[in-house]
């Protein structure tokens, strides 16, 4: 049994599912238990039909069933992957729009409307990345977290400021607050362009001042690369230069750009990707006082600076597999 595509939002989506073998039209399909909806079976051992939405991520499992199922059915394992849908804000800077992608709803889309700074925009908390195997005794000890961006605007105006992208994590007094629901917007509903109040209340829980900063290096607990000469900043601190990477020259439109942070003990190790190929990494010492009351989770940063002036998130990305030395 095998789904096209095998990778599915947990919002649900429509896919095409092939069980080999099968004969006569595909009546049922389970996905960990729950029925599917079978959209078109016209084709024997083939199927359209609508995965359900789920609450959890990772593996499920698939049973295909024809006619008289208890002889003729089908199953995997691991047949389709869950992953979470991402988007970005609502904390953003002022100069930053907000649109759908592909008409799915999520505002996974950041345009720079004006100016060339306050550009900054952050996803939303992103899921630890699946464990590795036990034999990787490194890896098994580190929580991975990943996200990537489309590049989809740059422009031809000569500038020296361009993007740079990251990790950002919420101040103390964040994690110890209830988010007030009342400032959501109803599922549904699209949000207008927010006024400087609300960006700034929504804002508080990774900037002290009330507000995003016009760059995202400022950001008081991030972890970003990026600009012109490129370097690396953790809490707004420069702490490396960057060797092989240059997004002022080398990002075009259509770049494909993955940023990985493996937490490690007091260790940050951060990774940049550009099409497939790691263009950087570094580790930098976990500073003492994230550690009160706990890290948390981070959400991916991006500042939208520059040339740079448009970008959009990939769903269910996972970073490219880098070959030891």
């Amino acid at each position: 049994v095998f789904l096209r595509p095998s990778q599915v939002p947990n919002t649900g989506l429509e896919v095409e599912v092939v069980a080999e073998g099968l004969k006569g039209s595909i009546c049922e399909v389970l996905v960990n238990g729950i029925s599917c909806d079978v959209l078109e079976a016209s084709t024997p051992g083939m199927a359209r039909i609508r995965v359900p939405s789920a609450s959890t991520e990772g593996a499920a499992r698939v049973e295909v069933r024809t006619e008289g199922w208890q002889q003729h059915l089908a199953t995997s394992e691991e047949g389709l992957e869950y992953f979470p849908v991402i988007t970005f804000g609502p904390a953003r800077g002022l100069n930053v729009e907000l649109s759908a992608r592909d008409g799915d709803g999520a505002l996974a889309v950041a345009t720079r409307s004006s100016g060339l700074v306050n550009g900054v925009v952050l996803t939303s908390e992103l899921s630890p990345l699946p464990v590795q195997p036990a034999g990787d005794l490194e890896a098994s000890e580190s929580t991975s977290y990943y996200f990537e961006i489309d590049v989809l605007e740059v422009s031809e105006k000569r500038t020296s400021r361009t993007l740079s992208v990251g990790f950002a994590w919420r101040l103390p007094h964040a994690m110890l607050l209830e988010e007030d629901a009342e400032d959501a917007p109803a599922q549904g509903v699209r949000p207008a362009k927010p006024d400087a109040k609300t960006l700034r209340r929504s804002a508080t829980s990774w900037a002290a001042a009330g507000h995003l900063p016009e760059t995202a290096y400022q950001l008081q607990r991030s972890l970003v690369v990026g600009g012109d000469l490129p370097k690396v900043y953790l809490a707004g601190q420069e702490c490396a230069k960057v060797a092989g990477w240059r997004p002022l020259l080398d990002v075009t439109a259509n770049s494909i750009i993955g940023a990985l942070v493996d937490v490690r003990g007091e260790v940050l190790r951060l990774s940049i990707f550009q099409d497939g190929n790691c263009r950087h990494s570094c580790d930098v010492n976990l500073p003492d006082e994230w550690r009160w009351p706990a890290l948390g989770t981070p959400s991916g940063v991006v500042d939208i600076c520059g040339n740079v002036t448009k970008v959009g998130l990939r769903q269910g990305a996972r970073p490219p597999r880098v070959d030891a030395a």
